[in-house]
């Protein structure tokens, strides 16, 4: 038959280690909304609510090139998406 026998010591380590992840869990959070915040305030300025474009150039790279861009598009589009900035896709010459 096996007994467990918890000490004082033990408990004050398992409380501890529980204390530890509540702590980084907290932490994470606090980290994500600063960046949040942070990139908010960035992008606070008077002309910041103004539209802009983008441009993306292959250049002479080959298919490696177009295929760089074509990634490079799709990533700009989905981080608007996700931060609710309208888009609108224009095919230049």
């Amino acid at each position: 038959m096996y007994f467990q026998i918890k000490t004082p010591q033990c408990q004050a380590k398992a409380d501890e280690a529980e204390f530890a992840q509540e702590a980084k869990s907290e932490y994470d959070a606090w980290t994500q909304k600063l960046q949040e915040f942070e990139l908010l305030t960035l992008l606070n300025g008077a002309h910041d609510a103004s539209g802009c474009y983008i441009t993306i150039h292959a250049g002479a790279g080959g298919t490696e090139a177009c295929d760089w861009a074509s990634m490079l598009m799709r990533m700009y589009l989905r981080y608007c998406e996700r931060h609710g900035v309208k888009t609108e896709e224009t095919k230049g010459l």
